[in-house]
């Protein structure tokens, strides 16, 4: 009696080797997106906002603490919930003189890994008491080299977005 096709030595070898394939390309197609997975983690921006302060100074503060550069996208920054767009405006609307101050640009461009930004730093110490009285709030669009986004208010997690989107009208300029 002839054994079933199926059955027959060969064809087991050859159902085993297929098995055996199929898992070995499962295998590799997994690997490759754990692979993407932990270089798009590598170079992962993570932006926070601190404020600075002692007996002279003031300092608004954005920093990347993540493991990759962070490609701003844009900033708005806001005055007790009115939104500026240069410092100038934040010391008019808070109605304090003009001081000396010393700014980085902040609206645009690249933060490093480990680096921080001064955007502001006030060296007028007699307006200090009411600079700190003013809620300012600030929020930040960046994205990471492979082009995921994030948005930041500066003090939580940053929040996972699709695209940095804005209304020019909005946009912080410095």
């Amino acid at each position: 009696m002839q054994k079933k096709w199926y059955l027959q030595s060969d064809m087991l070898i050859a159902f085993s080797a297929l098995i055996t394939s199929t898992v070995a390309v499962i295998v590799a197609i997994y690997s490759a997106h754990i692979d993407r997975e932990y270089a798009r983690a590598s170079v992962w921006p993570s932006v926070l906002f601190t404020r600075s302060y002692n007996e002279g100074e003031y300092s608004f503060v954005a920093m990347n603490q993540g493991n990759g550069p962070a490609i701003i996208h844009y900033v708005k920054l806001a005055v007790n919930d009115t939104l500026v767009y240069e410092w100038q405006d934040v010391f008019e609307l808070a109605g304090l003189p003009s001081a000396r101050f010393t700014q980085s640009h902040l609206g645009s461009g690249i933060i490093r890994p480990g680096q921080q930004i001064n955007a502001i730093t006030i060296h007028d110490a007699t307006l200090l008491p009411k600079f700190l009285k003013l809620k300012l709030g600030a929020q930040m669009c960046f994205c990471s080299l492979y082009g995921d986004c994030w948005v930041s208010d500066g003090f939580r997690v940053p929040q996972e977005v699709a695209a940095c989107i804005i209304e020019d009208e909005e946009r912080f300029l410095q």
